[in-house]
């Protein structure tokens, strides 16, 4: 197997998992909606705007999740991807700094990390996201390439 195949094979198994996780999250949300809510009223700053968030991030979360489907759209995923993660993991530093009350609002197992293993897993999911901006932009380079030979 080629680097170029097996660069498409890993950029098909990030694109999988975004998916996932992304429509994971955003279902999660909204099956439990009053009570990603309400979590959100106990975080001061959110607190004002806790209707508005619980349906706009999971909205956002679905979209991005749609985005991810279509590789025309593969680059605004992955930078779309990496907006939400950098804004939520400056949450994650946020409540490590300032606070140790803040529930999470995740589910699943997710739910059962520490707010250090949420930065941790953010920062896999960020560098999952650069090495798929590599792998595409290798790729495309490649297909630019041979085009013009």
């Amino acid at each position: 197997m080629g680097t170029k195949q097996i660069s498409r094979k890993v950029l098909l198994l990030i694109r999988a998992f975004f998916i996932f996780l992304f429509t994971y999250t955003a279902v999660s949300k909204f099956i439990y909606l009053m009570e990603f809510e309400a979590q959100l009223v106990r975080f001061p700053l959110l607190a004002p705007y806790n209707h508005f968030i619980s349906i706009t991030i999971p909205a956002i979360e679905l979209t991005i999740a749609c985005l991810w489907l279509f590789r025309a759209t593969t680059y605004l995923a992955i930078y779309s991807s990496l907006v939400l993660l950098s804004i939520y993991t400056v949450y994650i530093l946020y409540v490590l700094e300032f606070s140790n009350s803040i529930p999470c609002s995740c589910g699943g197992i997710i739910s059962s990390l520490s707010w250090k293993g949420h930065l941790l897993m953010n920062m896999g999911f960020i560098l999952q996201l650069i090495l798929g901006l590599y792998l595409l932009k290798v790729l495309n380079k490649n297909r630019h390439n041979y085009r013009t030979t």
